[in-house]
Formats: C-alpha cells, structure tokens, sequence
C-alpha cells in the first residue's frame, strides 16, 4: 500500500479509539463512522465541539423532532469541523422546515438532505435546489412507486444541485437495473441509488466497470451490503478492477492486523466498506464526489436495517 494510505489508515484507528472512549453511547459503528470522516479531514475528533452541537441542537428542536438519536450523533460529526457551526446548524434547521412546507415527508433521511443542500447551496438560489429537488423525488415516485422511498430524498439533492433533469437519470437507470439484474443480493432502491450516484460521477463512461468490480467482489467472497452500494457509483477505477479489489483485501488486513476490534467485533459487509472509503479518501481528486454525504446516509441506513433485525428477532 502507499505510505499516503497507510497514514490515512493510522488516522482511522487512532480517531476510532478516540470516538470509542468519547462517544461510548453513539454505538460501534457511529465510532467508525466519526474516524472515517476526521480520518479523512487530518483532525483528530473535537470532542467539545461536537457535545456543544449536540445541546444547541437539542434545545432548538422539539423533543419530538427528527434531529435526535443516531441522525443527531451523524450531523453532529458533519458539522463539528465548521467555525460557524451555529449558523450552519440554523439553516439546516429552517432547510428542513422549508423541504416540509414543500410536501416531503418528515424522517432522518430529510435532515441529511438538509445539510447537503446547505453545504453545497452556496452561491446558488435555494429555492431553486428546493424545488429541483422537490420535482425529482415526486417524478421518480410517480414513475418507480415501489421503489422510491425516503432513503432518495438525498440523492435527489445532489442531482437538484447538479442541475441533472430526470430524462438523464432515467435513462442511466434503465442501464443500470438491466446491469445488475443478475445479483439478487440488492434491492431494487439500492440499484436506484447506484444509478443516480453513478450519474453525479462524471469519471464512469462504461457502466461495465460497475457491473466487473460488483463481480469481482462476490468472486473474492467480499460482501457489498446493499445500504452501501450507491458509493460503488462514485468509485474512481484507475487501474482495472482486479487490482482495485486486490488494494481493498489489503486495507482489510492492514486493519485487522492492526486493530482486532476491525476482525473479531464487526460484520463483513461493513468492513469491506471501510476499505472501500480509505482506498477513495485517500485519493487526490477534484471535489463533487459527495463521499461524506453518501458515506452517511450509508452508515444511517445500516444501522436502520441493524435495528429492525433485532426488533424482529425479540418479536419471533
């Protein structure tokens, strides 16, 4: 591995140990997700911050409000690195009264919608993106009914932010249920998101390169979880995909040899997708790839999914 990743690896862990005796109660994978995000900024996690964050946040939203448990602990990362973080944390809050006013659903998932279109609305009309934003969700839910859900509502930001209008992303899903029809692993919405990140990324031409790096994961018995399949879009193959594959397997040793809370205490699926973020963080690219913002709305979902296992499991 390059020594850039090694370092960038070392960043990880320390700020993963650090997040673990800082934010016990956010859970494991909160604590991973803390690491990978101040791992890739060169900081170490601002504990203080994030706690003052935490309460101002709190006491500007009601106890009900969908800015509490882990959606809280996830913005709370995002932001802690601002100067301004209460400015910021204001606007995320009225965005998100405005995306309600607008017709979109209340959920977790809008709160992380809200802060991309902060972050990335500067310079443009808001009001523009909110609308876009708007249209594009009810489009798609009137054309895929069955698949589009609440777990859109950031993509389709990203693609108001980019100015992409519907006919595109239509015609890039099409290709992309026809590519990945062949694995059962991953649901329908999941290959939605794939094709609306796939088509932020301006770097992937051949749609092929998805559908041989997908298998050459399940070749190498590396499991892709399907919350996590929409950063397969914004993955940039430099060097064919055997030897991309070949850098992830030894990010996951590296890791695991390292650190045994990455071996013994964690599930497959989200490891490889640890390895899979350090291998595109440690890249120098220009910005636009939203690795952040898709990285936690991935972790988000997991944990969803994580939950609901459990709950069915105390029901049976």
């Amino acid at each position: 591995m390059k020594e850039s990743l090694i370092e960038l690896c070392n960043r990880v862990i320390d700020n993963y140990k650090k997040s673990k005796e800082d934010f016990r109660y956010d859970g494991e994978y909160i604590n991973h997700f803390a690491s990978l995000v101040y791992g890739n900024r060169n900081q170490e996690v601002p504990t203080k911050r994030i706690k003052e964050i935490r309460s101002f946040i709190k006491n500007n939203t009601s106890r009900m409000s969908y800015f509490r448990g882990d959606i809280l602990y996830i913005l709370s990362f995002l932001i802690a690195n601002e100067e301004n973080w209460k400015n910021i944390t204001e606007k995320i809050i009225l965005i998100y009264e405005e995306l309600i006013e607008k017709g979109f659903k209340e959920s977790h998932y809008l709160v992380l919608t809200s802060y991309a279109i902060v972050k990335y609305s500067k310079g443009k009309d808001v009001n523009y993106i909110i609308n876009k934003t708007h249209y594009i969700y009810e489009d798609m839910k009137q054309k895929y009914d069955n698949v589009t859900n609440e777990e859109d509502h950031l993509q389709c930001a990203l693609l108001a932010l980019n100015d992409i209008n519907t006919g595109e992303l239509y015609l890039k899903m099409k290709g992309v249920f026809e590519l990945i029809s062949d694995f059962d692993m991953f649901s329908r919405n999941s290959v939605q998101g794939l094709a609306m990140t796939v088509l932020l990324n301006k770097k992937v031409e051949d749609l092929n390169i998805i559908y041989n790096l997908l298998k050459e994961f399940e070749n190498r018995d590396i499991k892709i979880s399907h919350q996590f399949l929409s950063i397969i879009g914004m993955i940039n193959v430099e060097d064919g995909v055997q030897r991309y594959v070949d850098k992830v397997e030894m990010v996951i040793d590296y890791l695991c040899e390292v650190e045994s809370q990455y071996e013994f205490y964690m599930d497959r699926s989200f490891r490889a997708f640890i390895a899979i973020m350090l291998i595109e963080f440690s890249k120098e690219v220009e910005e636009g790839r939203y690795l952040e913002e898709l990285l936690s709305m991935g972790v988000y979902s997991f944990l969803v999914s994580k939950n609901q296992g459990v709950f069915s499991e105390v029901l049976a």
